[in-house]
C-alpha cells in the first residue's frame, strides 16, 4: 500500500473523529456485555468513563494517522496502560478495547482505510504489553534515563486533541485524577 498524502491522512482522521462518539458508546456497551462484573464493580460511572476512554483512544488514533506515524499512538497506549494500571485495570483490557474500536470501524471505513487503521491498532496493542524503550535524555549535560527523571518531569503522549487542536503535553506535575 502506498503511503497516504497529508490530505488523505487528514480526511481519514476527520472520518474517525466524526464517528467517535457512536463507536465509543457501542464498544463500551459491548465491553460491559463481555464483562458484566465491571458494571457491578464500577457502575454507571464506569460506563461513562469507558465511553470517555474509547473517545480518547480514537482522538489519539486520529492524531497519529494525521501525523503519519504509529509512534504517537503506541506512546499513548503505553501511557494509558500506566495510568489505568495505577487503577488496577490490566493492560489486556486496554488491548481489548483498542481491538474493539478497530473492529467497530470496519463498518465505517473502506478496506484500505481499515488496513491502515489495523496497523495503528496493532502497534498500540503491542505497545501495551511491551516495555517502553529507554531513551537517553540529557539534563545539565548528564545522560539521564526515564527512571532518573521520575519526579522531575511527567511525560504525557505527544499529541492530544482538545477542542479540535493538537497540543504538546509535557508538564512537571500531573494529578492523574478522574472525576
Amino acid at each position: 500500500m502506498q503511503p497516504l498524502s497529508l490530505g488523505e491522512r487528514t480526511a481519514l482522521a476527520e472520518k474517525i473523529l466524526s464517528t467517535k462518539q457512536r463507536i465509543a458508546e457501542s464498544v463500551t456497551e459491548e465491553f460491559f456485555v463481555r464483562h458484566p462484573d465491571w458494571l457491578a464493580r464500577y457502575g454507571e460511572r464506569g460506563r461513562r468513563l469507558g465511553v470517555e476512554d474509547a473517545e480518547y483512544h480514537q482522538n489519539y488514533l486520529a492524531c497519529a494517522i494525521e501525523a503519519g506515524s504509529t509512534v504517537p499512538f503506541a506512546d499513548y497506549a503505553r501511557w494509558t496502560v500506566s495510568m489505568l494500571g495505577a487503577r488496577n485495570i490490566a493492560a489486556h483490557f486496554v488491548v481489548e478495547n483498542l481491538e474493539q474500536i478497530g473492529q467497530a470501524m470496519r463498518g465505517v471505513l473502506s478496506s484500505a482505510e481499515n488496513d491502515l487503521v489495523g496497523g495503528y491498532i496493532l502497534a498500540a496493542s503491542q505497545a501495551c504489553v511491551e516495555p517502553a524503550p529507554q531513551a537517553a535524555v540529557e539534563v545539565a549535560g548528564e545522560p539521564q534515563t526515564e527512571m532518573a527523571l521520575a519526579g522531575k518531569v511527567t511525560y504525557r503522549p505527544p499529541f492530544a486533541v482538545s477542542g479540535g487542536r493538537r497540543q504538546t503535553l509535557l508538564s512537571t506535575r500531573s494529578s492523574g485524577s478522574r472525576t
